[in-house]
């Protein structure tokens, strides 16, 4: 069976489905098809939930499936039909009516399909069943990331400054890559913001970072061993 085939079975709403795929994909384009299948099928809005990891990847799936139901409402009678088939959905009568009314019912529905992240759909749960969870009724998360990653960094250059080992010897090779200390805090902090991202393109990798490089070199047509100056003139 072909994989397109398998894509649509995913999507189908009549279907559970589970899909592991690397970053990269389409898992996002499969995402937003299933939601564009559920509304084609007559599902209500508030009715679907859709979690994610980021606040930025819940945003874009929102956006992505306003921006394809906008494109069905507009499509020409011959490129709906084609968009409805590339969603495994046969044009009928019935199917082309929803699918140009979907855009205009979802903007104005008072009840919004909802795209979150796992941490607020938690936090959620524990608001509406604080005394099953253990939690005051009323409760409010306390941020303290930015606190907890200077303690982190506080502990790093402590650990580090004027000695030797794994660690400063890493440390030094950020400061250098990175040219300069306050680039070395910008990168982490920007590893940090994006770590899921990051657990999820190397999971069951032996060596992550090994894998992380060969698969930049792939995509940038690099190579590491060779130096990128020795085609350059020089001057000297």
């Amino acid at each position: 069976m072909s994989s397109t085939n398998n894509t649509l079975q995913a999507a189908d709403p009549q279907r559970n489905a589970t899909v592991h795929a690397s970053a990269g994909t389409g898992k996002t384009w499969l995402l937003v098809t299933r939601v564009l299948r559920l509304l084609l099928a007559g599902a209500r809005p508030d009715s679907i939930l859709a979690v994610t990891f980021t606040r930025k990847a819940a945003a874009e799936m929102q956006e992505r499936v306003s921006g394809r139901l906008h494109e069905l409402m507009c499509a020409a009678p011959d490129q709906l039909d084609a968009k409805l088939a590339a969603i495994g959905i046969t044009a009928t009568a019935n199917t082309r009516k929803r699918a140009r009314q979907l855009y205009e019912e979802i903007l104005f529905d008072p009840y919004a399909l909802r795209t979150t992240t796992f941490h607020a759909f938690c936090q959620e749960l524990l608001q509406r069943f604080p005394l099953e969870a253990g939690v005051s009724p009323g409760f409010e998360l306390s941020e303290t990331t930015g606190l907890l990653e200077q303690q982190a960094w506080d502990a790093l250059v402590t650990e580090t400054a004027g000695k030797s080992g794994p660690m400063a010897t890493a440390l030094d090779s950020l400061i250098a890559g990175c040219d300069g200390l306050g680039n070395v805090q910008t990168a982490l902090r920007s590893l940090l913001s994006h770590r899921s991202d990051w657990w999820a393109w190397v999971q069951g990798q032996p060596d992550p970072q090994v894998y992380a490089r060969r698969q930049l070199e792939q995509l940038l047509e690099i190579d590491a061993t060779t130096d990128p100056l020795a085609g350059f003139p020089n001057d000297s």
